[in-house]
């Protein structure tokens, strides 16, 4: 599978995508900042996810809930670390994994960085996600980060 907003080396300790869009810094800061742009490209791919919730300011929460499958409920839960509008977020994720029998899985707190740098008329949105212990869930995350920058790329030009 072609990763090619992947910068960083796959199994590297921080996972790095990044690519240029064709939208302001102003838009892409607000696809990245409120739920309902995120719902309409977020998650590695179209339909991904069902629900999204944000409580944009320091110390607020933001959820993805994925769809669910017949073996598992999952989400993405963090709080906001820092915001600088147009410029940059810093947020916390867990990935919570639960079994029909009730077993929840939740994977140890991790941090993703997005700053936004005007290009033009285009936007450079470069995402560091770091702390992921194993590096399954390195691998993990970034064929999924990168399968969300393509549904972002979508998105601005209008396909998605």
């Amino acid at each position: 599978m072609s990763l090619p907003f992947l910068s960083s080396t796959p199994g590297d300790e921080v996972v790095v995508v990044e690519g240029d869009f064709n939208a302001s810094v102003e838009r892409m800061f607000r696809a990245w900042t409120d739920a309902g742009e995120l719902m309409k490209w977020f998650g590695p791919s179209k339909g991904a996810v069902v629900a999204i919730d944000v409580d944009l300011r320091v110390g607020g929460r933001v959820c993805f809930e994925f769809a669910a499958t017949e073996n598992k409920r999952s989400a993405v839960e963090g709080t906001y670390l820092e915001i600088e509008p147009n410029n940059k977020i810093v947020f916390t994720w867990s990935h919570i994994v639960v079994r029909p029998d009730g077993e929840e899985r939740v994977t140890p707190q991790s941090k993703v960085t997005v700053t936004f740098k005007a290009n033009g008329d285009r936007t450079h949105v470069r995402l560091c996600h770091e702390g992921i212990a194993m590096q399954d869930g390195r691998d993990g995350v970034s064929h999924g980060w990168n399968g969300a920058m393509s549904q972002l790329q979508a998105y601005c030009a209008g396909e998605a």
